[in-house]
């Protein structure tokens, strides 16, 4: 009987559909054989989904198709007559030139021009001179304000009186000085409001040394030439005062602010750098600097009156008694000396050892009789 069975399971198998063969063979199935597999099918108007099989690509999974993204808005087209914004030093100026641009993108009346160069520095004069080419830049552009940042090359050798001298030597320091100021003053000299924006710290400890030792000669120069001096030096540091490659960016979420080298700046960083410079910025360049602008009065084209300081006046005073030259209000007369306050109770108290008068039924009437006793 078994022999039976076995043969009769090989018939079977034999002309049992292929589709039906994709299963392994049961007991059942060599003896009673295969029953075709239910596959129920949907109803009428509905797609069936085949299930993905463990492993397969994402790219053969149906799925709705994606929703296409936002454009981006097309650049804001500048003005005819838009203020220019210079900007001028080595590679971290090229990194603030970049974060300016973006931060004036939707300001048509304001442009950024780049004319830093990134291996320049003001200590190998023989390759860039600084100093010599400022001045045609400032005719060339004819900016609104200039915007400095330089220094992160000249940790070098300074050749003064034909003698090599090491970096914060008292020879060097006296003679780096004397061409940071004459950097400045040029700008001054010209008539262009400015601002230099100090250097930040890096990733070794030596070169940031240096850098806040060449921050205080920045700002010494820069505001006796009557420029502003920004200090980003918070900007890319921990909360221990050390060097960070990552930090919040300007809009306070965590961030890469520097490149690996623990140099060069990353895009977040680069936008960091010019949001420190943006406020004063802004305020030098007035409603020039306002968004979806339509147009600006002519000028101003170029430099102000030599040594004058464009865009600053005086504050005034609305209580300076010699404002009209007189002492009284208009059509009032003259103000007469106010009388002497009487003098309190507690000053009656404190100087005098007078105490002030009971009232009648408080706590603090002692008189005798009461007036509330019987």
């Amino acid at each position: 009987m078994l022999l039976l069975g076995l043969a009769a399971a090989a018939s079977v198998l034999s002309v049992a559909p292929a589709h039906a063969q994709d299963r392994p063979l049961t007991l059942f199935d060599l003896l009673f054989g295969r029953r075709p597999r239910y596959e129920p099918q949907p109803p009428p108007g509905v797609t069936q989904m085949r299930r993905s099989r463990p492993g397969a690509s994402a790219r053969s999974r149906p799925g709705p198709s994606s929703a296409p993204m936002a454009e981006t808005p097309p650049p804001v087209s500048k003005l005819g007559n838009a203020r220019k914004i210079l900007v001028v030093g080595d590679f971290s100026a090229g990194a603030l030139a970049d974060g300016l641009t973006q931060a004036f993108a939707n300001a048509p009346g304001v442009v950024v021009d780049d004319r830093s160069n990134g291996s320049s520095g003001l200590v190998r004069d023989d390759y860039y001179n600084w100093i010599g080419k400022l001045p045609s830049l400032l005719e060339e552009d004819k900016p609104a304000v200039v915007a400095v940042m330089i220094g992160s090359n000249d940790r070098q050798t300074l050749d003064v009186d034909g003698a090599k001298q090491s970096v914060r030597s008292p020879a060097w320091i006296q003679e780096y000085t004397r061409r940071v100021q004459a950097f400045a003053d040029t700008i001054h000299r010209a008539g262009y409001p400015f601002i230099w924006l100090g250097q930040p710290s890096y990733q070794w400890s030596s070169m940031t040394a240096d850098m806040i030792a060449f921050n205080d000669i920045y700002r010494a120069a820069t505001e006796k030439a009557g420029g502003t001096f920004v200090d980003i030096w918070g900007g890319f540091v921990d909360d221990s005062g050390n060097f960070t490659e990552s930090g919040a960016d300007i809009n306070g979420q965590p961030a890469q602010l520097r490149t690996s080298d623990g140099i060069n700046f990353t895009k977040d960083g680069r936008r960091k750098i010019a949001f420190y410079a943006e406020k004063p910025l802004r305020q030098m360049l007035g409603e020039a600097a306002a968004p979806g602008i339509a147009g600006l009065p002519p000028g101003p084209g170029g430099p102000s009156a030599p040594g004058g300081d464009k865009g600053r006046l005086a504050p005034m005073a609305i209580d300076d008694p010699a404002f009209d030259g007189g002492t009284r209000l208009l059509g009032g007369a003259e103000a007469q000396a106010a009388a002497k306050p009487e003098e309190s109770l507690r000053d009656e108290l404190v100087k005098k050892g007078v105490p002030p008068p009971g009232r009648t039924g408080r706590a603090d009437d002692f008189s005798w009789p009461s007036a509330t006793s019987p």
